[in-house]
């Protein structure tokens, strides 16, 4: 039973993870208009972010997310860190979302790495399983909000 919620739990972090960067398909906010040289560069790293991610052999099972999850959540460190470098253009309310995306990026990274850590330990209960995924969901959703808002259509689903 607990493998079966560990495979469950899985498929939904790849799912999330690989939803990082978005099709670019909504349209333009005032930011991105404004500050096409900041936008670009800001995509392209969640273009490659998201092409690590998938390039990533999904796990299906407790020990092959023991060896995913380290390289999943390196890569979120280094988009969080290659985004914070860039220069932000002043005044746009573009900063503030991107510094609330890069937050929560953060604290997805840490709670899969916590997670990696109770997997290692084989110290997993059920209400982890729910814990993880319910605060993996609700991060998820500010990230597309964050990096939406933020104008930056890659990042974003």
């Amino acid at each position: 039973m607990r493998h079966r919620h560990v495979i469950v739990l899985l498929t939904f972090l790849c799912c999330a993870l690989g939803g990082c960067g978005g099709s670019g398909t909504r349209p333009a906010t005032q930011a991105a208009a404004a500050v096409p040289a900041y936008i670009a560069a800001a995509n392209a790293i969640c273009t490659r972010q998201l092409a690590q991610l998938n390039g990533l052999a999904r796990p299906h099972t407790p020990e092959q997310a023991i060896d995913y999850l380290p390289h999943a959540v390196a890569i979120l460190h280094s988009e969080s860190d290659s985004l914070a470098a860039l220069h932000v253009p002043a005044g746009g309310a573009g900063v503030v979302h991107l510094d609330a995306a890069l937050t929560s990026t953060r604290e997805l990274a840490g709670t899969l790495a916590r997670f990696l850590g109770r997997l290692r330990s084989g110290m997993i209960d059920l209400t982890d399983f729910g814990t993880v995924q319910s605060k993996g969901i609700a991060l998820h959703e500010q990230l597309d909000r964050q990096f939406h808002l933020a104008g930056l259509t890659r990042c974003a689903n």
